[in-house]
């Protein structure tokens, strides 16, 4: 299954999410930029995990220095890991409870974004894979 998300649809999704004052711009293949009203950060999309994205950021020394003292910023979905300027995003998580649990069984199988677009590609979890999840999550 494939989902395509115009640059609109992706402006929209930030702002709702987000917060009103941000912007996003696709800059080039798997960069972009976040426009806030007090900073503009550069981001590229660095990879991806079965039910997660990485997405890179850089704010230069001082900035960065100052967000890793001063900001602080937890929710569902989101692993934000500051000394590696990484942000990991779970958009599984960010779903209805009904429809997170319908898409239990999805993994992201291939993510790229391109001036004007999104893709994510999304296939289902095999059950050997699925086994091997819940014995880890048992053992822990």
């Amino acid at each position: 299954m494939e989902i395509k998300l115009t640059e609109a649809e992706l402006q929209f999704l930030a702002e709702n999410n987000a917060g009103e004052g941000i912007r996003l711009a696709i800059t080039g293949s798997d960069e972009f930029r976040v426009i806030h009203p007090k900073a503009e950060v550069a981001c590229k999309l660095d990879g991806f995990f079965d039910r997660s994205i990485v997405i890179s950021y850089d704010l230069g020394f001082w900035k960065n220095l100052f967000v890793r003292w001063f900001v602080k910023f937890e929710k569902e979905g989101i692993l934000w890991n500051k000394k590696e300027k990484q942000i990991e995003l779970d958009p599984f998580k960010f779903l209805p409870e009904k429809e997170k649990k319908a898409t239990e069984e999805f993994r992201i199988q291939g993510i790229s974004l391109q001036p004007g677009w999104l893709v994510i590609q999304l296939g289902i979890i095999p059950d050997l894979y699925k086994k091997a999840l819940q014995i880890s999550s048992e053992g822990s």
